[in-house]
């Protein structure tokens, strides 16, 4: 053999579970708070321009996207702040500071926007007294957490439109057209509200242009995290949406690199490549600071979107903060280390696949709890034995 001859490593091949995604023709899409804005509340323009570049990128190429996205509230608040702070007279926003009060608990207590709420409580006329929305203004007894949730309503009314702002021009920089879509539960309720948004979507998706789709916080009140409800958040609002919209794959970005066994920070902690609701089982951490449901929210999401009956057998919980998340998911760039974590259609091709691909690990930790056990118990027998 010629020692001048040099041997090369076989190419690396990516999981034939991950490849197939790479097949579908139309995905959902679906970037929380936590990815949309950093700790601080602020916009995070690289993450938003990486998600808007890699979506563009995918809709080029023949691929239509829905895009579920968040951020509204958190931008509103920055909004709502901004105006708050105009409409406080000097005196009330030195008594507030000097007392340690936020401006956001100064706005959101008040009920109408800092000082024009003691304007009306002082001054309003006996029919504003008399009106229901006035009353709960002047009634000292509305309580807290009423108060925080309609304040987050108006944080995402007024945060929705700067959102649709920002990614009008950003997509217009990629040559692609947004809609803004904003959906309640009433909407996949009411038959012919469902077939009339479906023949929206169709039409939006057939002409190249990004549905984003967002709850309407302002009409459902930011209610939050609910089992009973048809969706509470959009972690399942985005599964409600492939499922409804036949889409093939979903991808949900969160703040994490994937599912992990246990809180991503705790020791020992092991990212789970493929899912499995009967073998695997997680630890739920806390939630993040700007989000609303949380891991535990995101898997039952993913395992409704991906349950028997609907086009929609894949879902992958990547991390948001990797810039090349979408594009390592689905489309023509092909990543070698799989992203995140897989969920799949129990009894489909793909699950048989993943999991396969996933069982030697399975198969090796099986082995070696038994070799364990088996070994314990000679020991146990041996003590007996010998008392």
């Amino acid at each position: 053999m010629n020692n001048n001859t040099m041997t090369t490593a076989p190419p690396k091949r990516e999981p034939a579970s991950r490849s197939v995604l790479r097949t579908a023709r139309r995905v959902v899409v679906k970037a929380g708070t936590s990815i949309l804005t950093n700790e601080n509340g602020e916009v995070s323009l690289p993450r938003i321009g990486a998600i808007v570049e890699q979506i563009s990128e995918l809709v080029k190429s023949g691929v239509e996207v829905i895009f579920v996205s968040s951020g509204a509230t958190g931008m509103g608040k920055r909004v709502l702040r901004k105006e708050g702070r105009k409409n406080l007279s000097l005196n009330e926003l030195h008594t507030h500071e000097e007392h340690g009060d936020s401006v956001d608990n100064q706005i959101r207590d008040s009920g109408t926007g800092g000082g024009r709420s003691s304007i009306l409580g002082m001054k309003c006329s006996k029919a504003m007294k008399n009106s229901a929305s006035f009353a709960n203004l002047l009634d000292q007894s509305y309580h807290k957490e009423q108060k925080k949730q309609h304040y987050d309503a108006a944080c995402a009314a007024t945060g929705q439109f700067e959102l649709m702002n920002l990614y009008s021009s950003l997509f217009n920089q990629m040559e692609i057209t947004p809609s803004q879509i904003l959906l309640t539960q009433h909407d996949f309720q009411d038959e012919q509200r469902l077939q009339n948004l479906s023949y929206t979507i169709e039409r939006l998706l057939s002409l190249g242009i990004v549905p984003i789709v967002n709850e309407n916080d302002a009409v459902s009140g930011n209610t939050g995290y609910t089992t009973a409800d048809l969706f509470s958040d959009n972690d399942s609002l985005a599964a409600l949406c492939a499922r409804s919209f036949d889409a093939e794959v979903l991808i949900m970005l969160t703040d994490v690199a994937g599912v992990y066994d246990r809180p991503p920070n705790a020791p020992g902690s092991k990212q789970i490549k493929f899912y499995m609701e009967d073998v695997d089982t997680v630890k739920i951490g806390a939630k993040s600071v700007n989000g609303r449901g949380g891991m535990g929210a995101k898997i039952d999401a993913a395992l409704g979107a991906v349950k028997p009956g609907s086009k929609c057998n894949a879902c992958v919980v990547v991390g948001g903060h990797d810039l090349d998340a979408i594009r390592g998911t689905v489309g023509n760039k092909v990543f070698f280390e799989a992203k995140g974590t897989l969920f799949a259609t129990v009894g489909t091709q793909l699950f048989e696949i993943a999991a396969k691909e996933v069982e030697p690990l399975v198969v090796s930790f099986s082995l070696f709890y038994v070799s364990l056990c088996t070994h314990y118990s000679f020991v146990l027998v041996f003590i007996f034995y010998n008392l």
